[in-house]
């Protein structure tokens, strides 16, 4: 633990899984996206493609060349939006599994987490997204111990009962108070490694930012800011 702070100290790299990124937030905000990729499922094939943008292809997706990671829902921009603010020194690897709908394939997101702990020099992987798709839970089971073993702590939302990644041993659970309360009520067996005690968070959402109930989703991303602001404070 003591190596990985002492990284997290002089380099912030931090991994997103989820709908993309919005072009305008990240010129508005001067947020460095140093890598990212999308994810698709061929369903005809069962394979799943990706894209993976290198330094040149971003520079292309910010001139609008490309909309391969763009963010056609919302819910990653506003994820990035929560854990970037206050952060300059940040740099940010976005991988899109979601699409306009907000939804997606549990097979992309068990490549896209692959792909960022193999690929990808992060130290902490936010997932504010959840599936109920237990099929997936062996090799889930196997990423996250290969993440631990490369000093990477993956970050993920809670929202139920059956809930992945979120219930694989390893992964760092995340809730808010409000979420904990309802389904505690309906659910003994309701656990989470960290309770957000807020109501709500600032967000950038359609272009602009506001203030919106807090959610497991946007209680995952403060907990991963906040591992950058100790003391309320930058380390």
């Amino acid at each position: 633990m003591g190596i990985f702070w002492e990284k997290l100290k002089k380099q912030h790299v931090i991994g997103i899984i989820d709908s993309g990124i919005n072009r305008k937030f990240i010129l508005e905000n001067s947020v460095k996206i140093k890598k990212a990729a999308a994810f698709d499922l061929n369903v005809e094939s069962g394979l799943v493609e990706y894209f993976e943008y290198n330094e040149r292809n971003i520079q292309r997706w910010l001139r609008g060349e490309t909309n391969y990671i763009s963010d056609e829902h919302g819910h990653g921009t506003s994820v990035l939006s929560i854990i970037s603010k206050g952060l300059p020194k940040a740099e940010f690897v976005i991988s899109k599994v979601l699409d306009h709908e907000k939804k997606g394939y549990s097979k992309c997101l068990i490549e896209s987490i692959r792909w960022m702990v193999e690929k990808t020099d992060v130290q902490i992987i936010n997932i504010s997204i959840a599936t109920g798709d237990n099929t997936i839970k062996d090799d889930l089971l196997k990423l996250v111990k290969k993440a631990r073993k490369k000093g990477i702590f993956i970050y993920c939302a809670k929202e139920g009962g059956n809930n992945f990644p979120a219930n694989i041993e390893g992964v760092v659970s995340v809730t808010d108070s409000l979420t904990l309360k309802k389904v505690a009520g309906k659910s003994a067996v309701f656990k989470s490694d960290i309770v957000i005690e807020k109501n709500e968070e600032k967000i950038w959402w359609a272009g602009e930012w506001i203030q919106d109930p807090i959610s497991p989703s946007w209680a995952c991303a403060v907990a991963v800011a906040n591992l950058f602001r100790i003391d309320k404070g930058q380390i």
